[in-house]
């Protein structure tokens, strides 16, 4: 499998998140986090917060001896982003300028997405992760 990190980018950053409003990404990670055959674990902090959902997390057992590395990211953004439309033009994707990007924090799930894909693709030698 391999992934595009742009279209992974592009395809966040059109879902709606504010904060305590975050389930349509939560939904779509553990789509993908499942699709690359992990497990993913929702925790029960949404009560607590607010929240129409709680944590992700994912454990990657290593393939070798080494440090546990912890990869993290939050899936809500900043608003507006409801009917945000990223637009790609010259090698740069903007907001369509109704909304904000909402690239904090997506840009980075979709690094972290990208990483697993390329560690299994590789099979790269890494010790547990967590996310």
């Amino acid at each position: 499998m391999k992934i595009d990190i742009v279209e992974e980018f592009m395809a966040l950053a059109k879902l709606n998140s504010p904060s305590r409003r975050e389930a349509p990404v939560a939904a779509y990670l553990i789509a993908r986090l499942r699709e690359l055959g992990m497990e993913p674990l929702v925790d029960d902090s949404a009560p607590l917060t607010g929240s129409d959902t709680g944590n992700i997390v994912v454990r990657v057992p290593g393939n070798t001896a080494g440090p546990v590395i912890l990869l993290g990211a939050h899936m809500d953004t900043v608003g507006p982003t409801e009917g945000m439309t990223p637009v790609l033009r010259d090698g740069v994707i903007y907001s369509n300028g109704e909304t904000v990007l909402g690239a904090d924090d997506k840009a980075g799930i979709a690094v972290i997405l990208a990483a697993l894909v390329e560690l299994q693709a590789e099979n790269a030698p890494h010790g547990d992760i967590e996310i």
